[in-house]
């Protein structure tokens, strides 16, 4: 791996521990063009598939959990709107809106790179079945 690390134009940082076999980490100038350990059409749609799945799975998480908060917060006004001598409630509810609006967002940026992640994917599987 080093040597392919090298031959590319990579320069393996001294301080890591090549050795013990653990990580190797390297730079290499941007000039120079993408840098991409995985070469094979297979490994690249492997990799795009596994980074399409945890953005899926996370955002779709997150997005629940949006769900959850929103769910929470009605609730709550509902029983304020029970109790209306209880006016702490009202800031519950508040909070389980804000809370509800960052897992939105952050599920949504988490959900931006699918559709490119999905047609790098379709990309590369045209590309293997024309070189096969």
């Amino acid at each position: 791996l080093t040597e392919y690390l090298t031959e590319s134009g990579a320069e393996i940082i001294p301080e890591t521990n090549i050795d013990a076999g653990t990580r190797i980490y390297a730079v290499r100038r941007a000039d120079m063009g993408d840098f991409e350990i995985n070469t094979d059409i297979d490994s690249q749609i492997s990799e795009y598939t596994g980074r399409r799945r945890y953005h899926l799975v996370f955002g779709a998480a997150l997005l629940v959990f949006f769900v959850l908060f929103l769910f929470l917060g009605s609730t709550i006004v509902y029983d304020y709107m029970l109790n209306p001598d209880e006016r702490f409630h009202l800031s519950y509810a508040c909070i389980e809106y804000a809370c509800a609006a960052v897992e939105l967002v952050c599920g949504l940026v988490l959900l931006l790179p699918v559709p490119k992640y999905s047609k790098k994917i379709r990309e590369l599987k045209s590309r293997r079945t024309i070189e096969e």
